[in-house]
């Protein structure tokens, strides 16, 4: 988070902490709106520079990844070589690539959080 936006979140969280001090439950509500959509626009715009970028993980999984995702998804061995059957939860996970790809390898997906306008075709 840039140094700027930062700043602009410490202050909100601090005037909601005197507000919640005083009782003002409902200004207290109104900043903490505030708070989320700052924030929620700056990793939006986060994310729409990475796609412009070209990064990876932006992309949609295409065939190829789908008929081998256990290989895709753990390259390193981390996951154990199996996942079918597991649980997965996927917070803000981006276009859902990795959803997708847990998906495809048999896993339990929960996917949930703020998605994307776009991702890189």
């Amino acid at each position: 988070m840039s140094s700027d936006i930062h700043a602009h979140v410490q202050e909100l969280l601090q005037q909601m902490g005197q507000l919640q001090q005083e009782g003002r439950h409902q200004e207290t509500i109104k900043l903490g709106r505030q708070l989320v959509k700052l924030i929620h626009d700056h990793n939006r715009l986060a994310w729409d520079s990475l796609v412009r970028l070209g990064q990876p993980l932006t992309s949609p999984a295409n065939d190829e990844e789908l008929r081998r995702p256990s290989e895709i998804l753990d390259r390193d061995g981390w996951l154990g070589g199996d996942v079918r059957g597991r649980r997965v939860l996927c917070l803000s996970g981006g276009g859902g690539r990795q959803a997708v790809l847990y998906a495809a390898a048999g896993a339990i997906v929960y996917s949930g959080g703020p998605q994307p306008r776009d991702v890189r075709p």
